[in-house]
């Protein structure tokens, strides 16, 4: 069984390290090492033999610990980065399309695994923290602007008002400590650059969306005063009783002229900033990205 592993090793210790097949290596090395044990069990610990199949094992585990190390040079949590830093561990530059099997079997890998597992755990980290990232940042890019249409009879349109703003600040809020937490966390140079400029952005949408929501009270206001009772002769609500809606009800009774003047000239105003905030809210709920 050693000299069928021997023979396969041979043929591909000069192979360099981007061209190995690592799984069809190692599920033979662990065959191997499974029929060596089984033989050590039946051979005895004083004859040559046993011996033989001694030095064949940490021949074998020695490949076996090469190629886990090919395994985890091939993840992608291991960057260009991470490569220079297992080099160092290595003692020799480690260049996926120069370095061969041999080579690095002959850095006895398995000496340096607590070094090795040190860089793993960190590039892992940081992985993950890049991950947390762009899913955050997928996220808020795909997000909508969740308005919903309020009926306006002034105006026989639609009118829009943010659905579930609370929601939404809550999310914001979550987003913003998981963003500073990662600021904080990650070694990652460009990372710590994308997240201060997401966090940036969820600061500016969040003022944004609080002065979102004083225009949107602001029109409730003026929109319940223009609509108490629109001039329906059922309303029982004149126009007079608009304009001191308006007004504040400072308007007297002999005022007549001026309380038509008041109305008329707030329902022009109404109108104008109706028709700008509509055509505000349709381009944005026409937006694919609310924060953008």
């Amino acid at each position: 069984v050693f000299k069928e592993w021997k023979n396969v090793y041979e043929k591909n210790k000069h192979v360099t390290i981007n061209h190995v097949d690592v799984d069809s290596l190692i599920a033979q090395a662990v065959g191997t090492l499974d029929s060596i044990a089984a033989a050590l069990q039946r051979t005895s610990a004083q004859s040559g033999h046993f011996v033989n199949l001694r030095k064949g094992e940490d021949v074998a585990d020695m490949v076996l610990d090469t190629l886990d190390f090919l395994d985890l040079l091939k993840r992608p949590f291991i960057t260009p980065a991470y490569i220079q830093k297992l080099s160092r561990v290595c003692g020799m530059e480690i260049n996926p399309k120069k370095t061969t099997l041999a080579q690095l079997v002959d850095c006895n890998i398995g000496s340096l695994r607590d070094e090795i597992s040190e860089i793993e755990f960190e590039a892992t980290t940081q992985f993950d923290y890049r991950m947390q990232y762009e899913d955050l940042l997928s996220s808020w890019l795909s997000k909508k602007l969740p308005l919903a249409r309020a009926g306006s009879r002034m105006i026989g349109r639609d009118a829009y008002v943010l659905a579930n703003p609370d929601d939404l600040r809550d999310e914001i809020i979550a987003s913003e400590l998981t963003l500073i937490h990662l600021r904080q966390a990650t070694t990652d140079h460009s990372l710590q650059n994308g997240v201060a400029g997401l966090l940036e952005q969820m600061h500016v949408f969040g003022a944004v969306l609080g002065q979102w929501e004083d225009c949107e009270n602001a029109w409730k206001l003026v929109h319940v005063a223009m609509t108490a009772g629109t001039v329906n002769a059922s309303s029982g609500i004149d126009r007079k009783q608009q304009a001191q809606n308006l007004s504040g009800g400072d308007l007297v009774d002999d005022d007549q002229e001026a309380t038509e003047n008041l109305y008329l000239e707030a329902v022009a105003i109404y109108k104008r900033t109706m028709k700008i905030w509509r055509a505000l809210c349709q381009k944005i709920d026409n937006s694919t990205n609310m924060l953008h």
